[in-house]
């Protein structure tokens, strides 16, 4: 089967060789968010820019380079769309991947594991608001490799 497999740790905490090395010995494709903003940028320089998501985030970068100020973070909802668009490509679909830094929350993990919402209140008021959320096979993480650093291993 294809690894899905999240890497996280503290801030502080350089992530990307141990991602790339697993990435390369997997021969999977290596997932972060700025991979996935710099892809959807090349995307829109081609002109191919047809995706919502990817029109969000080409906004996004366009307005945050405009502004003299610093750009106010993505929600949980528009960085795991991003996630979500990258993962649902034909590559990582079918051999798997390896992401990096994501999800951080509790949020962003529910966010990415779910396709929607579903409202399934009855049509005679019953339940009326009730939601479900039905899980994406390929979103999900298999494996989540975690690393903990304390303060004074940082500071080495």
């Amino acid at each position: 089967t294809a690894p899905r497999v999240s890497v996280l740790a503290p801030p502080g905490l350089e992530l990307d060789e141990i991602a790339q090395n697993l990435s390369a010995h997997y021969q999977v494709p290596l997932v972060s968010q700025k991979s996935i903003t710099d892809e959807m940028l090349a995307l829109a320089e081609e002109g191919e820019v047809e995706d919502p998501v990817v029109s969000d985030v080409v906004e996004y970068v366009a307005a945050a380079s405009k502004s003299k100020k610093a750009p106010k973070p993505m929600t949980a909802e528009q960085v795991t769309n991003l996630f979500k668009w990258k993962l649902s490509q034909a590559e990582c679909h079918n051999k798997g991947w390896i992401m990096v830094g994501f999800p951080n929350t509790a949020e962003e993990a529910e966010l990415l594991s779910t396709d929607g919402k579903e409202d399934v209140g009855g049509g005679d008021g019953t339940d009326a608001g009730q939601v479900t959320y039905s899980v994406h096979p390929f979103h999900a993480p298999r494996k989540l490799i975690t690393f903990d650093a304390s303060v004074s291993d940082l500071e080495q």
